[in-house]
C-alpha cells in the first residue's frame, strides 16, 4: 500500500521506509506512536497541499526540503525506539541462561 503518489520527488511510499531502516521490529511506546503519526500526518498534508497548488519550482524546493526533514525526523525517532530481538534471538538466550 502506498502512502502517496511517486510521481513526485517526495512521495513517500512503504517501500521506501522499508528499505531505509534496518529489519529488526521495534517497540514503540504510545508516545513514541503518536509522534510517528503526527510527522506521517504532516508528510501528507504538505504532500497534498503542493499537488492541489500547482505551485511553482521554488514551493516545490520548499516543500521538499521540509518533507526530507520531516522524513529524517520521523526515521530518527522510529530507531531511537529499542528494538525486540528476534523470537530465535530470545530462545537462544533463554536456553542459554537456564543451561548455564
Amino acid at each position: 500500500m502506498t502512502a502517496t503518489t511517486t510521481r513526485f520527488r517526495f512521495a513517500v511510499s512503504e517501500v521506501e521506509v522499508a528499505t531505509d531502516l534496518p529489519r529488526r521490529r521495534r517497540r514503540i511506546t504510545p508516545e513514541l506512536g503518536r509522534a510517528l503519526e503526527k510527522l506521517n500526518h504532516a508528510i501528507e498534508y504538505l504532500t497534498d497541499e503542493y499537488i492541489h497548488q500547482g505551485s511553482s519550482i521554488t514551493e516545490l524546493n520548499d516543500h521538499a526540503c521540509t518533507v526530507d526533514l520531516l522524513k529524517t525526523l520521523r526515521k530518527q525517532i522510529y530507531l531511537d525506539a529499542p528494538e525486540v530481538l528476534p523470537f530465535a534471538q530470545r530462545c537462544k538466550t533463554f536456553l542459554t541462561q537456564l543451561f548455564a
